[in-house]
């Protein structure tokens, strides 16, 4: 909802791949960091 109210009507290709790219790299920061914390901390 918040992307088609940011991005230009004129968005192209590249705007599209370039947010794939920058979800891609924050998905996969956000899993090692908690990935980190899961390692340090017992949940049992």
């Amino acid at each position: 909802m918040m992307i088609s109210m940011l991005t230009p009507l004129n968005a192209t290709i590249m705007h599209v791949i370039l947010c794939m790219a920058g979800g891609a790299l924050f998905s996969v920061g956000l899993g090692a960091v908690s990935n980190i914390i899961l390692k340090k901390t017992s949940l049992v």
